[in-house]
């Protein structure tokens, strides 16, 4: 998807109809129903709000300059596939905990490993490699929580003025 309206001024004709493709696409993969975490300057992902209140921030405040792969609205990371994607490359993993470390699948979807004789960083890699997507989730939590906490403190900050 082309994002170079993002880096456009927010009256020109670009800008205006890349809001509109984003919040399509943004609110056809929304959890939150009919809402979405703003990406405006101020909201910076923090507050869900409706398309009508996004669009006009948009508008008015600009979106995160940085904010170019949009996974918090359903875009997945470059070389990031959903369960119903396919591709030859990386799609492997049981071939891949075999080569590397002599685990077999067992045709049930279980997974048979002998651990008796792996090193400590052998049994690490195959947590890792069995838990990446759920490592993903938590380190996009905290990130939203740090967000959050960073926004609060501004504001706390701009109310003491």
């Amino acid at each position: 998807m082309d994002k170079s309206w993002m880096q456009k001024p927010r009256n020109s004709p670009e800008y205006m109809n890349g809001v509109i493709q984003f919040l399509d696409f943004a609110f056809t993969r929304s959890p939150f129903g009919n809402k979405i975490q703003c990406p405006c300057k101020d909201c910076q992902n923090v507050f869900h709000k409706e398309r009508d209140d996004v669009h006009g921030d948009l508008l008015w405040k600009g979106i995160l300059p940085n904010y170019t792969t949009w996974y918090l609205h359903g875009e997945k990371f470059p070389g990031e596939y959903s369960s119903d994607e396919t591709s030859n490359e990386g799609d492997d993993i049981q071939g891949m905990l075999h080569d590397a470390f002599g685990i077999h699948d067992s045709g049930d979807s279980e997974i048979n490993c002998t651990l008796i004789g792996m090193n400590m960083g052998n049994r690490l890699a195959i947590v890792f490699l069995l838990c990446w997507e759920r490592l993903l989730e938590i380190v996009m939590s905290l990130y939203n929580i740090k967000n959050g906490l960073i926004y609060l403190r501004q504001q706390k900050n701009d109310c003491g003025r």
